[in-house]
C-alpha cells in the first residue's frame, strides 16, 4: 500500500471543492478503505516527505485530515516500537544485564567485604560538617538553580538520620553522590556549584588515601646500545617507522629495563617489522600457545606466551 500510495497525486474539483479521485482510478473512498485495512499496527514504511507533503494537502479538505494525515502520524511515531516487537518476539528481549554489567557486579561482589574492611578501619573525615553549614547559610538567600544545587549538595552530605555522615564509606558516598547529580542535569550553573562542593570532599579523601613507598629509580641504559641508531643509516634511507623498532629492540634486550617494556600493538606488527620480537619476546596470552600457527615454519612466527610482552590488540 506505502508503495502505491507514494506516487499518487490527489486532484481537487475546483468547483466544488471536494475530493475526487486519485490520478490512477482510485477513488478516495477506496483508498481510504484500504489505509483503515491497514489496521493500526501497520506502517508505512516509505511514506516519504513528498506523500506526506500530498497527504497534508488534502487534509487541507474539510474533514479529510483525521482520515489521511492522523493516521499516517500515528503509525510513523510507533514504528520504532513495533520494530523492537517484531524483533523481541523472534530473537528474544536484550539480556539484562550485558556480560559486561554481570561482570562488574561479580567484581564489586567479590571486592565489597575486602572494600568493608578498608572502611571499617579508617578514622572519621570531618569534611562534611564544614560543608553542611556552609550549604545551609547559602540557601538562606538563594534561589532557582543555585538553590536546587545546594540541596542536591545537603541531601549528598546528610545520613538518613539528618546529621551529616563523618565516617570514610559516608564521604566516598557523598562524592558519589554529587557525580550522579551533576551528571543528570543539565544545569552549567548547578554542574558549577556541585563541582565546586565536590572538591574538598575529594581532596579530604586524597589525603586519607595510602601513598605509593618510595621506589628506587629505574637504571637506566648506557647510551652506547643505541649506538648503530646514534650513528645514521648513511646513505642508505630508513624509514622512522624502522628506526624506532630498532631502538626498541635495543630497549627489550636490556636485561634491566627491557622486562618492563610492554609493546602494544594494534594489529599491524609485520607491517611495521616488528614480527622479529614475536621469537624474542612473545605475543602475551593468559593461555598460552593453543594452536599452531600458519607461519609455524618460519623464523618469526606468531608465538604466544604466558610470559609473552606484546599486547596483540587485533582489530575489533
Amino acid at each position: 500500500m506505502g508503495r502505491e500510495v507514494r506516487h499518487l497525486t490527489v486532484k481537487i474539483n475546483g468547483d466544488k471543492g471536494a475530493l475526487t479521485t486519485l490520478d490512477n482510478g482510485v477513488v478516495v473512498a477506496e483508498a481510504r478503505a484500504r489505509m483503515q485495512n491497514l489496521g493500526p499496527q501497520a506502517m508505512l514504511a516509505d511514506a516519504t516527505p513528498e506523500w506526506m507533503g500530498v497527504a497534508r494537502g488534502a487534509a487541507a479538505i474539510p474533514g479529510s485530515r483525521n482520515t489521511v494525515v492522523k493516521p499516517l502520524l500515528d503509525r510513523d511515531a510507533g514504528k520504532n516500537a513495533r520494530m523492537q516487537g517484531v524483533v523481541d518476539s523472534e530473537l528474544g528481549p536484550a539480556p539484562t544485564p550485558s556480560w559486561q554489567e554481570a561482570r562488574i557486579k561479580n567484581n564489586q561482589q567479590d571486592l565489597g567485604p575486602v572494600y568493608d574492611r578498608v572502611m571499617e578501619g579508617q578514622p572519621p573525615i570531618d569534611v562534611n560538617i564544614g560543608l553542611l553549614q556552609k550549604v545551609d547559610d547559602e540557601l538562606l538567600h538563594a534561589k532557582g538553580d543555585r538553590a536546587a544545587a545546594l540541596n542536591k549538595v545537603r541531601q549528598a552530605l546528610l545520613m538518613q538520620n539528618g546529621q551529616p555522615d563523618i565516617s570514610a564509606r559516608g564521604v566516598l558516598e557523598s562524592r558519589r553522590a554529587l557525580d550522579i547529580a551533576a551528571e543528570n542535569t543539565t544545569s552549567g550553573n548547578e554542574k558549577r556549584i556541585l563541582g565546586g562542593y565536590r572538591q574538598p570532599i575529594a581532596q579530604a579523601l586524597d589525603e586519607r588515601s595510602p601513598r605509593l613507598a618510595k621506589v628506587d629509580p629505574l637504571p637506566l641504559p648506557p647510551l652506547s646500545i643505541f649506538n648503530t641508531q646514534l650513528q645514521g643509516s648513511g646513505d642508505r634511507g630508513q624509514s622512522t617507522t624502522m628506526g624506532f623498532v630498532r631502538i626498541l629492540t635495543s630497549l627489550l634486550k636490556d636485561p634491566e629495563l627491557g622486562k618492563l617494556v610492554i609493546p602494544i600493538v594494534p594489529d599491524e606488527s609485520r607491517t611495521f617489522g616488528m614480527e622479529g620480537l614475536f621469537r624474542q619476546i612473545g605475543i602475551h596470552s593468559y593461555l598460552g600457545q593453543l594452536y599452531t600457527p600458519q607461519d609455524a615454519g618460519q623464523l618469526s612466527y606468531y608465538k604466544e606466551a604466558k610470559d609473552g610482552q606484546i599486547l596483540q590488540e587485533g582489530i575489533n
